[in-house]
């Protein structure tokens, strides 16, 4: 990896791939914390605030270099759901001071984007067209963007969709 970034162990991880096990309680149902989290530092620099203060160049990198981490792991037998998302501040616990990011990769798909894919499918199956391509169509057709979708460089086929403002 270029540029200084490195994908390394999270030092305060929340889920391992061996967790120890699990004591039954009287009245909770338990679960083993597998999965695993990893830490992804973009660049060594302090004095740059995020990762938008990246050339394009190393973006790219950062990109590339998590859409290989997701492909490791998700061959893994536990795997199936893939998070990488970004904190800042103290305020939250963060403890590195330059651009950082998380990755967690989660035995369960969480409850919310459950949702999300029935109502996709949903959507499919009243309107017989793939919502997301018609989210697509109807913010590139109107030009007043309320999304990013971000083609990535390794899979041109998968978008990543994230809010960029509240209307």
């Amino acid at each position: 990896m270029g540029g200084g970034l490195k994908i390394v162990e999270n030092g305060f991880p929340m889920l391992v791939e061996n967790p120890p096990p699990i004591e039954k309680h009287r009245f909770y149902r338990k679960a083993k914390a597998t999965g695993k989290c990893l830490v992804v530092v973009e660049t060594p620099q302090h004095s740059l605030d995020d990762i938008n203060d990246l050339g394009v160049d190393d973006i790219v990198l950062v990109i590339s270099e998590i859409a290989k981490t997701m492909a490791e792991y998700m061959d893994r037998d536990w795997a199936e759901y893939f998070l990488w998302f970004r904190n800042k501040g103290g305020e939250i616990g963060v403890s590195l001071s330059h651009p950082h990011s998380l990755i967690y990769i989660l035995p369960f798909t969480p409850v919310k984007i459950e949702r999300e894919m029935l109502n996709a499918e949903k959507h499919y199956l009243e309107k017989k067209e793939c919502l997301f391509c018609r989210i697509l169509g109807v913010e590139e057709a109107d030009r007043d963007l309320s999304l990013i979708h971000i083609s990535e460089p390794t899979r041109p086929l998968y978008i990543s969709y994230a809010v960029f403002c509240l209307k």
